[in-house]
């Protein structure tokens, strides 16, 4: 996915993480179905989600075909290693051992790692590319999420 790094890249890899999200919500919605509030937190999260990718979907309609950005070749590898990270391996990361989460809080510390590694990814990916729009929006969408996991585990408190 990352040999050679365009925002048209970045997008399309934005589409395909805003999908993931959406599963791994539904899943956690059904993991929790028996508390009211965190189902309809998770069920929530999930339509956001899939909103976003719908969102980043017509950005990449925007978005020029580019020459690769082939500078900082060291960032390029921490970005592969983050792409490659847990959070981005399907069953064998994000959503290894739904099942096994005993807890509104487990379910929710997974949910906020998520959105915390989906950031500093885009992030990355800002500081490399520069500023853009479309990175700005993704970057933001991922803020918010985070930040209300984070709300919702403090509340927890």
């Amino acid at each position: 996915m990352l040999d050679e790094l365009t925002l048209r890249k970045a997008v399309e890899f934005a589409v395909k993480t805003e999908e993931a999200g959406a599963i791994f919500y539904k899943k956690l919605a059904r993991r929790f179905a028996d508390n009211r509030e965190v189902k309809e937190l998770f069920s929530s999260l999930a339509k956001e989600e899939e909103a976003h990718q719908a969102t980043f979907q017509r950005f990449l309609q925007e978005v020029p075909d580019e020459v690769p950005y082939k500078s900082q070749q060291e960032r390029l590898a921490v970005l592969r290693a983050m792409a490659m990270s847990e959070f981005f391996l399907g069953e064998d990361g994000l959503f290894k051992n739904l099942e096994k989460l005993t807890s509104v809080r487990d379910g929710l510390v997974r949910a906020y790692q998520l959105e915390r590694n989906t950031l500093a990814y885009y992030l990355e990916i800002r500081e490399l590319l520069g500023a853009s729009d479309v990175i700005d929006a993704i970057v933001i969408a991922e803020e918010r999420h985070m930040l209300q996991m984070a709300e919702r585990l403090e509340a927890l408190d």
